[in-house]
Order: C-alpha cells, then sequence, then structure tokens
C-alpha cells in the first residue's frame, strides 16, 4: 500500500462515521454511500455552490455518470440506489434545507475522485472552478432588482446603482 491508498484508507474510515447519517442525523442514507465531502444549503456562499456543483460534474464524469441522472435520496423511500454518485436532500432547523453528494463506497473511480477534489479543497486551493465561481458570484452581485452589491468595486463595471 503506497502513501496514498493508506491516506484515501483514513479519509474513507473518517468518513464511515456519517456512513447512515445525514447532517441533521435524523434519516438513515442507504447503507454504501458515504458523504463526499461537498454540500451546499440555502445560504452557502459563492465557494460552497461552485464546489459542490463541479464536484458532481468531476465525480460523476469519473465513474461514467451523466450528471443529469444524478437520483436525490429519499429518506421516506424505499427505493435501492447503485449509481455512483446520489445527492441526499433534507430539511434543516437552521438553514431551510441542506443538499449532501453521497459517493458509492464500493465505486473505487468514485471515491478516488471524491478524496482528490476534498484533498485539492482543503490543502492545494479552496474553489474547484473558478469560472464557474466567477459566474456564480456575479449573478449573486448582479440580481435582476436592477442594483449592484459588489463589495469589489466602488464602480463595478456593470453600470448599475451600487447599494
Amino acid at each position: 500500500m503506497n502513501v496514498t491508498e493508506a491516506i484515501r484508507d483514513v479519509w474513507i474510515t473518517d468518513h464511515r462515521d456519517r456512513l447512515w447519517k445525514c447532517p441533521n442525523g435524523q434519516y438513515p442514507v442507504q447503507a454504501g454511500y458515504i458523504l463526499a465531502g461537498f454540500g451546499q444549503h440555502r445560504d452557502s456562499g459563492a465557494v460552497e455552490r461552485t464546489n459542490y456543483l463541479e464536484a458532481m460534474r468531476l465525480i460523476c464524469e469519473a465513474a461514467g455518470q451523466d450528471v443529469d441522472d444524478v437520483p436525490c435520496f429519499d429518506s421516506g423511500g424505499d427505493d435501492i440506489y447503485t449509481e455512483p454518485v446520489i445527492y441526499g436532500s433534507w430539511r434543516h432547523w437552521a438553514v431551510g434545507w441542506v443538499e449532501e453528494l453521497l459517493v458509492r463506497v464500493d465505486n473505487d473511480t468514485a471515491v478516488d475522485k471524491a478524496f482528490e477534489l476534498s484533498t485539492y479543497v482543503t490543502e492545494q486551493y479552496p474553489v474547484l472552478n473558478d469560472d464557474l465561481y466567477m459566474e456564480i458570484e456575479w449573478e449573486d452581485n448582479h440580481p435582476d432588482d436592477g442594483y449592484c452589491y459588489s463589495d469589489a468595486y466602488t464602480e463595478c463595471p456593470c453600470g448599475k446603482e451600487h447599494i
């Protein structure tokens, strides 16, 4: 076993504590899936939303799954999932709702990609896709209400009135 495999095994072991629970701990998650380390909620900023979307795309791509075919885990249903990537969506008392990416623990490709991405954002650079991040941040700062909420500029190039 090389160093990368050993670190990956520790990462999986650390994530196994959350194997059968969603973030609020109320609903069981189907056995065989672990949290991938990427999620979002109603109040998530541009970085979290970017990383959630990009991680889903990259993990699905690596595992050969179409990102449009990622099912949502239904805590009240009896569905059995076999896809490499699923996501859970739960109500949360503080932030309204939470979505988390889950990867099938026996799919080495999905687990390896989730580990790689999680390691990247914690040890190298916090954003998985700068272009997507800038797009999301721009949309956050320029809603359809005619105003600019950007903190980056005193005179934003958008031409809207700055708030």
